[in-house]
């Protein structure tokens, strides 16, 4: 018990300094005018959060909190038919758990060679693009973020919204909430026209998220993206459509994480490469009780796990409300995601979903959990009291999708030493437990943002299985964020 208030007292004093740090720092950034069009302009974001895990009251290290900082600056400049962007990360981890089995510190410190605090200075994006406008062409080349299913972007807010909170970055994503983030190296074109898109990416990832080595590539990791994004097709200004296909291989010839014996993967070494086919529909119905809305997506899956073929499936279904002339402007959620588990580790087909490199926490925002073999049942509210402060609430009741796999937890993929999922068994039970947090978005000015979050987790009899002695697990973070 001490050890852990050490830990957390280093972890605030370190908030602090951090804060200070950026209070002395603000005035001179804020001062800064936008550079006119064609001239290179800077580019700064920093980003400081203290974190506090409790993983189900297990063990004594996986209670614990520490900080860290992220700074990313770069230059960009945006030309007619050209433009490029360079940019630097500068990530640091502060008091790492080193006793700690479980959750995004004990990951930090496994993935950067058993150091507590750490810091890293790397490129995090690199690329040049080239493009004719008018006819809707545009070609990049180099490192850069990339948020499949986020190609286009709606007018209609509301639909915007929609698809930030239920589509992109289901299979890939950046990871932004992690201080590695994920880049990827490779091409990006698109055409739009009319207010259809087609984009096509062929690329690798860099190494990021838990490890801070962002210089190097996982080169066994190819991905390949291919969309065509839509209006309508009821109304073109309140509703979108996507058909998309992605493609992931695993070459790394690492232990998977499956729900057959430990013996038998440790021999399985063969690639892992699959295909995901998928749609989404987006769709806002002005009402005079007030706006509703509605985001269906669904994925199938195909191809080969080790030695195993591969077939699996996910779907997500949501409805939505904005009550019209009421305070605070709620917005009411209602929504399902279920996703395929395997149903027998000894038939030689491989049954659960696959979430190749997906942003995880967008979609598990107390991430003990992940998109593979996952029952979500979920209910949620959105409040806006003004336009700077934004309140979330969500409770959820989560299941395994099928009990004779496992619980599934992680990234995925980040690096060329560590799978980036990890499976406890589940004992044949289905329950994983409830979920309910509460969130505070507040933008005091253009720049400045401060956050907070906390989830609690009532741990079901499948995380009771693997978890001796488990009872409610909790995270909570406070973070504070300039951009510009």
């Amino acid at each position: 018990m001490a050890a852990r208030v050490g830990v957390k007292a280093r972890a605030t004093r370190w908030w602090l300094f951090t804060l200070a740090v950026l209070t002395l720092v603000a005035p001179p950034l804020t001062a800064q005018e936008p550079a006119p069009s064609g001239a290179i302009t800077p580019t700064v974001s920093i980003r400081t959060r203290t974190e506090a895990w409790n993983w189900f009251g297990a063990g004594a290290g996986d209670d614990y909190a520490y900080s860290h900082l992220l700074l990313r600056a770069g230059l960009e400049q945006q030309r007619t038919r050209v433009g490029w962007r360079l940019e630097f990360s500068a990530p640091v981890v502060i008091g790492a758990p080193d006793d700690a089995t479980q959750g995004h510190g004990a990951s930090y410190y496994r993935a950067n060679g058993a150091r507590r605090t750490l810091a890293t200075l790397f490129p995090r994006q690199a690329f040049i693009w080239m493009g004719q406008p008018s006819a809707g062409h545009r070609l990049k080349l180099g490192r850069f973020e990339f948020s499949e299913g986020g190609e286009a972007s709606p007018a209609d807010p509301t639909l915007a919204a929609l698809k930030r909170r239920s589509v992109v970055q289901r299979l890939i994503g950046p990871f932004n909430f992690t201080q590695g983030a994920r880049s990827l190296n490779g091409m990006e074109y698109g055409w739009s026209r009319r207010g259809l898109n087609v984009t096509v990416l062929g690329a690798v990832p860099t190494v990021g998220v838990f490890n801070l080595d962002g210089w190097s590539a996982a080169t066994d990791l190819p991905v390949a993206y291919a969309a065509v994004t839509g209006p309508g097709p009821w109304a073109p200004t309140r509703g979108e459509w996507r058909i998309f296909a992605v493609g992931f291989g695993d070459r790394r010839a690492l232990v998977t994480a499956d729900n057959r014996a430990l013996a038998l993967r440790q021999t399985d070494r063969e690639a892992v490469a699959i295909t995901t086919l998928g749609a989404h529909l987006l769709r806002v119905v002005p009402t005079r009780a007030g706006p509703l809305d509605l985001a269906v997506w669904g994925a199938g899956q195909f191809g080969a796990w080790g030695t195993q073929t591969h077939r699996a499936g996910a779907m997500d279904a949501e409805a939505g409300w904005q009550p019209a002339g009421v305070r605070w402007r709620p917005w009411i959620r209602l929504g399902v995601f279920a996703s395929s588990g395997d149903a027998d580790p000894s038939d030689g087909r491989h049954g659960t979903f696959f979430q190749t490199m997906a942003t995880p926490r967008l979609y598990a925002r107390f991430p003990f959990y992940n998109l593979m073999n996952v029952r979500d049942w979920q209910a949620g509210v959105m409040l806006r009291p003004d336009r700077r402060l934004t309140l979330r609430g969500d409770f959820r009741v989560l299941q395994l999708g099928n009990a004779a796999d496992g619980w599934y937890s992680g990234s995925g993929p980040f690096d060329g030493s560590l799978f980036g999922i990890g499976i406890r068994p589940s004992a044949g039970s289905r329950a994983l437990g409830t979920l309910t947090d509460l969130s505070a978005d507040y933008q005091w000015s253009r720049h400045w943002t401060l956050s907070a979050y906390g989830g609690l987790a009532r741990a079901g009899a499948a995380i009771r299985a693997s978890t001796p002695g488990a009872t409610t697990g909790s995270f909570a973070f406070l973070e504070l964020e300039y951009r510009r």
